[in-house]
């Protein structure tokens, strides 16, 4: 629960099938509510206010978590405390708990029924039902003419990073380009199969203003959301975003209706191209529509966007503080690989050699002294041998050097936290 549209309305939604079900509150609530433990990220101020508020208002249980030490304020800690910091932006993120099969055997005699927690998450709803999802998009492409144009571009970033010839050492790696017209290319057979069931399914009466069309560039985007890592959005784990944490590995252990691929295709083959290319407009008519009570209504939300599409009064954030950038530890000054294990060594030492050795060692560099948000003049500015090689490995373009060093750091996070064992040191 959070000061922002989409936990707000994923609390309408709640509210609304409670008062549509009053047999749900005829008896005790426990048997509808008291289930369900709201829990807020406490790093941003402004959202636990409205959080704690809209919680006391309509009688939640809610809970404070934190997604990130404490101790994040005190730059001495952080660099011995870096790696504790981002287990812990993981460990917080929601996770169904996953039942003990001995426990399993014990309760079988007792028939007792296994409890799972899950979780009701808010992620995407801002990107896909506020439509913003071009604008946050990694790459904002809304049709084939777009794919073919950006290809030679993101052909020439993909031999950069990986080398001309892809070695057997390399493994079977494969141009993202090329998936990316194969996705297309089926968007635009389902587009043809949704508009042939259109014109033969005589039940459906459509009107000049309410015609249903498959849109293929806002498929595209919910598929890159939801099928890829997308490593770097919102300052990505560098930047110690939570958000960022690949969408295959939150959809396992959280129920999150923004991320139903399908239902969102389909739901918005009615929704205009003008509609999505409005930010908010789509989201303002829901709020308006009677799904979000009066009550809730009132309430200030801080998504700026949301409240001038639905009339919702607007809370100022609260200046939130410098994020300092994480960095993975094998890379990290003062880092002795004399008390790293020799499986963790070998790991990180297969993994380089997936690189072209230009750009590994060009963004390496990079990393170890770069702020979260990385400046192109600086990179220019930089004297350091392989940095400058990097740069013009990449024809000098200083943004691509910042765009594609900054994937590589917040992927080498995800990576040590997903593939290598941690070891104390």
């Amino acid at each position: 629960l959070t000061g922002g549209g989409d936990t707000r309305l994923l609390l309408a939604c709640i509210l609304l099938l409670q008062q549509q079900n009053p047999e749900m509150e005829s008896r005790t609530r426990n048997n509808f509510l008291d289930p369900i433990v709201f829990q807020t990220h406490s790093k941003q101020r402004t959202d636990w206010y409205i959080a704690r508020y809209l919680a006391r208002t309509n009688q939640l249980r809610h809970r404070r978590i934190h997604p990130l030490s404490t101790t994040t304020n005190r730059r001495h800690i952080l660099r011995d405390r870096n790696e504790t910091l981002l287990s812990n932006l993981h460990d917080q993120t929601p996770l169904r708990r996953k039942q003990n099969p001995i426990m399993h055997i014990f309760q079988r005699d007792k028939q007792c029924t296994a409890q799972v927690e899950y979780t009701l998450h808010g992620r995407f709803g801002t990107e896909f039902l506020g439509c913003l999802c071009f604008y946050k998009s990694p790459m904002d492409i809304r049709s084939m003419k777009e794919l073919k144009e950006f290809r030679p571009k993101a052909s020439a970033w993909f031999e950069a990073v990986f080398g001309s010839s892809l070695s057997s050492r390399r493994g079977d790696i494969r141009n993202p380009m090329d998936t990316l017209y194969d996705r297309m290319q089926q968007l635009e057979r389902d587009r043809i199969a949704f508009d042939d069931a259109q014109r033969n399914d005589e039940s459906i009466v459509q009107t000049n203003n309410d015609v249903a069309t498959f849109d293929v560039s806002y498929a595209l985007q919910l598929q890159l959301y939801t099928r890829s890592t997308l490593s770097d959005i919102y300052k990505g784990l560098r930047g110690g975003s939570w958000f960022s944490i690949p969408a295959a590995q939150f959809t396992r252990n959280a129920i999150t209706p923004f991320l139903d691929n399908r239902l969102l295709q389909w739901m918005l083959c009615r929704v205009s191209t003008r509609q999505k290319e409005e930010p908010y407009e789509l989201y303002g008519q829901l709020y308006r529509s009677g799904v979000v009570l009066e009550g809730l209504l009132g309430v200030p939300s801080n998504n700026k966007l949301l409240c001038r599409a639905s009339g919702i009064p607007h809370a100022i954030k609260n200046p939130e503080a410098t994020a300092l950038p994480h960095f993975p530890s094998f890379v990290r000054k003062g880092n002795d690989k004399r008390f790293q294990s020799n499986s963790r060594i070998n790991a990180q030492k297969a993994l380089e050699e997936v690189f072209h050795p230009i750009f590994w060692k060009g963004a390496i560099s990079i990393i170890t002294k770069a702020p979260v948000i990385m400046d192109p003049k600086s990179i220019v500015e930089d004297s350091r041998p392989e940095v400058q090689a990097l740069l013009d490995h990449l024809d000098g373009d200083a943004e691509v050097v910042c765009r594609l060093s900054g994937r590589l750091q917040s992927f080498l996070l995800w990576y040590e936290r997903r593939f290598i064992v941690m070891t104390s040191w």
